[in-house]
């Protein structure tokens, strides 16, 4: 598992940009050829941006295990949690996360206004502007492009890792996909229910989502779903919640769906911290491979 971490985690660790996410797919499809397994790419392409899942397995078994494989962008705000099973309060980190990285592009704007002027200077106004120039245009590309964390374990690297290590044990009659535009929205997974159809209802969904290195692991299923979670939450020591509210939640993603993550019960809801920072570097590894091991035995019966 060790070596599993340091490919995804480290060696791969940022897939944010298309390069980056090109690489990634690259890289692990490779790994699966070479085991004898035939991966699939499904694409779509979406207000410019091209979503881009990775299938593995049995596409038509009953159940499929994924993991979001993207990576967000740096958290400025102080004190960020991430909340599992709250979209909603995800969803307002993020919109002002992307306030705050606009905050760092207005004053590249303000410059360029001035530069307009810069015949008309005298030489120490040209030599002060030029400086200024210097230091707020890599602020204004932080701001424009705004990057991912060097390392993203809670955020999911450690999921990919443990999804990676499933496909390699090639175990019969279960999909796999890694997905992609999940670490902000549900935009990936709403592919993979739009490429089921009417046949999502049919299957089992298992999501996976920081594990790295929080306080519990738990298993969170639906009313569909709630025996399948607590059998599942056995096999890997975790804690087990069933909602009977699944709006705002990844349990809402499709009509059978078993979400396990890691996180903190504070007040009755479940908080992930120090992740999309440079803090989200701590892992369990020891957790991992039981976790892996767990879901595989689940898997096989």
């Amino acid at each position: 598992m060790k070596e599993t971490i340091q490919l995804i985690g480290i060696t791969l660790g940022r897939r944010k940009s298309r390069y980056s996410k090109v690489q990634f797919i690259n890289t692990i499809s490779q790994s699966f050829l070479d085991a004898g397994l035939k991966p699939e790419l499904n694409q779509k392409s979406k207000l410019g941006a091209k979503i881009t899942n990775l299938f593995v397995g049995d596409m038509d078994a009953d159940t499929i295990v994924i993991a979001g494989y993207d990576t967000p962008s740096r958290i400025l705000q102080r004190g960020y949690k991430y909340y599992p099973l709250d979209q909603k309060k995800n969803l307002k980190a993020e919109n002002s996360n992307i306030f705050l990285h606009l905050l760092f592009i207005v004053p590249a704007v303000i410059d360029l206004f001035f530069l307009r002027n810069f015949a008309n200077l005298s030489g120490t106004g040209k030599t002060g502007m030029i400086i200024l120039t210097i230091i707020l245009f890599p602020l204004a590309l932080y701001g424009i492009f705004m990057p991912t964390a060097r390392f993203n374990y809670n955020r999911n690297s450690i999921s990919v890792a443990v999804l990676y290590s499933l496909v390699l044990q090639n175990i019969c009659k279960v999909g796999y996909v890694f997905a992609d535009y999940t670490a902000s929205t549900y935009v990936g997974y709403n592919q993979i229910r739009d490429f089921y159809g009417t046949d999502e209802r049919n299957k089992t969904f298992i999501i996976l989502d920081a594990l790295a290195n929080s306080k519990d692991i738990y298993v969170v299923g639906s009313k569909q779903t709630s025996k399948e979670a607590r059998k599942l939450a056995g096999m890997i020591s975790a804690k087990v919640k069933i909602l009977d509210q699944v709006d705002h939640t990844p349990l809402q993603l499709f009509t059978k769906t078993i979400y396990i993550t890691g996180g903190e019960d504070v007040t009755d809801e479940l908080q992930v911290s120090n992740c999309r920072s440079n803090q989200d570097y701590h892992v369990d590894v020891e957790r991992c491979e039981n976790i892996r091991n767990g879901i595989s035995e689940y898997l096989k019966h």
